[in-house]
């Protein structure tokens, strides 16, 4: 997808993007919030660029959803500006939460944060992210379809937390007996 077709995108929300392109499957890792401590943003990342391999991609200037700009950027400069955001440096790093720098390629939209990854794509781009992230062990949430707001039907290996381990919340309880009654 060149810059071009990406231009008619600016002004509209990023969810506009993903229903037209056909990215109705989502994929997001787990942050500090649900784990303690937070996942490695390096290994994260490079899990993101596994997936992605020698692509060519975009960069898009969002704020608040809002997709303000996009732009070409060479892939190894994207890639050292994600690992830089986990030291909050970098080019796509801004104080104002609001503004964002998400990447887009041919099979995949992602928000690359601070540890973070919030992945949209077709179903079998979605399972082969998730696929990565279980080799190389990162945590995430099920995915689920945009279109279905429901978990995914396909089966995949998953790295679930089984009802007797101790619940990542760091309560020090079993699963069971805290976070999966929520």
């Amino acid at each position: 997808m060149n810059e071009a077709d990406l231009n008619k995108f600016i002004g509209k929300n990023t969810e506009e993007l993903e229903k037209e392109l056909g990215f109705d499957y989502y994929l997001e890792t787990k942050d500090f919030i649900f784990l303690k401590p937070k996942q490695d943003h390096k290994t994260i990342m490079a899990a993101l660029f596994e997936f992605i391999g020698e692509e060519e991609v975009r960069v898009m200037k969002t704020y608040d959803g809002v997709i303000e700009k996009v732009f070409d950027m060479p892939l190894d400069k994207i890639k050292n500006n994600i690992l830089l955001y986990g030291k909050d440096k970098g080019d796509f790093y801004d104080e104002d939460l609001c503004v964002s720098y998400p990447i887009i390629g041919q099979e995949f939209f992602a928000y690359a944060l601070n540890g973070i990854v919030m992945f949209s794509a077709n179903g079998e781009s979605v399972i082969k992210m998730a696929k990565i992230f279980d080799k190389c062990q990162i945590k995430y949430h099920e995915p689920f379809s945009h279109s279905e707001d429901s978990i995914m039907d396909v089966p995949f290996p998953s790295n679930k937390i089984g009802r007797n381990e101790p619940c990542p919340c760091g309560s020090g309880k079993k699963y069971k007996k805290c976070c999966l009654k929520i």
